[in-house]
């Protein structure tokens, strides 16, 4: 985790005295239109238009689960979750691993693919190993690439990855929990080059940019498909399209003063 700002307290400060329960619209309204602001903010920074959307979790783990379990559910049908084929390198952070079991996958589903002499995913291996368990019956639906592996800082080559999650009819989520905040810099951003070809992009505020601890999120491309997914079917009082809601999180308006402090333009 980085120093913390000045800012980054005000906020926590501001989000204990109010002690607002952000499980839902109406439990907070305003906190939520502050919540969904800033997620469409950060969501432009990695290159996604107005339809990005996602929310604040209580930290990276739980961010990956969720991109996780959005693969499965526009990916799978129920039927075919014993056949779903997830790919990680062997970079990977753990928590998406546990993640991927958690949410039902066998360990021989979970595919270990070797990293390059820079510690990046083998493109080559992993589509080898896609080819062939295509072969054996298998369904491959989700490839996880990251933005700073916590081992040695390594980027996936995410413009490869974008095109083999194309050709074969895969999701892309992008664990950017530790280098995700790259984003803000203009100098250098390039290194994440691709990253607007992921479907969801995990990442943690508390990692490089000066906010306290736990500030993470879940920023979804096109928002409509993480919606409704844990929710009661048609109930009118479902408000984020949370498809694994925190719902014991509390309002952290941090990122929103450390945004408007500092003069950062939001989308």
């Amino acid at each position: 985790t980085s120093a913390v700002s000045p800012y980054s307290l005000a906020g926590a400060g501001l989000s204990d005295i109010y002690n607002l329960n952000v499980g839902g619209f109406e439990n907070a309204p305003s906190a939520a239109i502050i919540e969904e602001k800033l997620i469409k903010w950060m969501g432009s920074l990695a290159g996604f238009d107005d339809n990005c959307g996602g929310l604040f979790t209580s930290g990276g783990s739980l961010s990956n689960l969720s991109a996780c379990i959005a693969a499965r559910e526009n990916l799978l049908s129920e039927d075919e979750y014993p056949i779903g084929v997830a790919y990680c390198s062997d970079q990977t952070h753990s928590s998406v691993k546990k993640g991927l079991k958690l949410m039902g996958l066998r360990k021989d589903n979970i595919k270990i693919i070797p990293s390059d002499d820079e510690f990046k995913i083998d493109v080559n291996k992993l589509e080898k190993q896609i080819k062939e368990d295509i072969n054996k019956g298998y369904k491959p639906f989700l490839i996880i690439g990251s933005i700073g592996t916590t081992n040695t800082g390594s980027i996936d080559p995410l413009i490869e990855l974008g095109r083999i999650k194309d050709k074969y009819n895969m999701w892309l989520p992008v664990d950017g929990a530790f280098g995700g905040s790259i984003l803000f810099s203009d100098i250098y951003k390039n290194f994440a080059k691709g990253i607007e070809n992921a479907d969801t992009l995990s990442w943690d505020t508390h990692k490089w940019a000066m906010q306290s601890y736990a500030s993470s999120c879940l920023i979804a491309k096109d928002k409509k498909k993480i919606e409704n997914n844990e929710t009661v079917e048609d109930d009118p009082r479902n408000y984020l399209y949370k498809l694994y809601c925190d719902f014991l999180k509390k309002y952290k308006p941090k990122m929103f003063v450390f945004e408007n402090v500092l003069g950062l333009k939001s989308a």
